[in-house]
């Protein structure tokens, strides 16, 4: 069975100031039909740019999956 949502090594960076923050770096996830999932993490450790990712709000660097 194919899983419902995937992802493999992504990443994402944002330019602030002449410098490059990396939010997510080589995340891989699968997450198969019916299953729950919790995103946990300190604060700033970039829950929501994961979310964001998923639900293809933003898109990845360089490939968009969405």
């Amino acid at each position: 069975m194919q899983p419902l949502s995937r992802t493999n090594a992504l990443s994402k960076q944002y330019s602030s100031g002449g410098a490059v923050i990396s939010a997510i770096a080589g995340v891989s996830l699968s997450i198969a039909v019916g299953e729950f999932v919790a995103i946990r993490g300190r604060s700033s450790s970039g829950k929501s740019t994961l979310m964001n990712l998923l639900v293809c709000s933003i898109g990845p660097i360089p490939v968009n999956t969405c």
